[in-house]
């Protein structure tokens, strides 16, 4: 499996969460407390991002040089995310309306990463490099691709 792939099913998971997380704080369900409806989601979101980082953008920074201009952004934006993540979750008043502006930034930063960046760093890393770190994504999460 080629990194690229996986990252991509995380992706659609993330984003059937970001549904439901967003269905929940707008609804204004009795116990639906944005910051136990979002933490979790927050920590997946951020070990997505640490992974994506790790096993895909950096390397491919390493063998891009100064060529790596789409894919320094999406480490940037990985940082921006996670620090509005942060701050949304800081103070009780107006938790949920900051955290949907929260996903709907990894919306639009999952839309580049999909659209240019992955194509990119993955052009950078060739076939071979992609299957092994597709390879040690499976390792890292405890998933069998035997």
């Amino acid at each position: 499996m080629r990194i690229v792939d996986a990252l991509l099913g995380e992706h659609a998971v993330l984003y059937a969460w970001f549904d439901a997380v967003e269905e929940a704080i707008s609804s204004e369900a009795p116990g639906g407390d944005p910051l136990l409806v979002a933490s979790p989601l927050l920590a997946t979101l951020a070990s997505h991002a640490r992974i994506e980082n790790e096993l895909l953008f950096e390397p491919a920074v390493e063998e891009l040089g100064e060529a790596a201009g789409p894919v320094t952004v999406m480490i940037d934006e990985h940082e921006e995310i996670e620090a509005s993540a942060e701050l949304a979750v800081g103070r009780r008043e107006g938790v949920g309306e900051r955290m949907l502006e929260v996903l709907a930034r990894a919306r639009e930063h999952f839309e580049k990463e999909e659209r240019v960046a992955f194509a990119h760093a993955e052009r950078a890393l060739g076939e071979k490099r992609s299957r092994e770190l597709g390879t040690e994504w499976a390792a890292r999460r405890g998933v069998r691709l035997e």
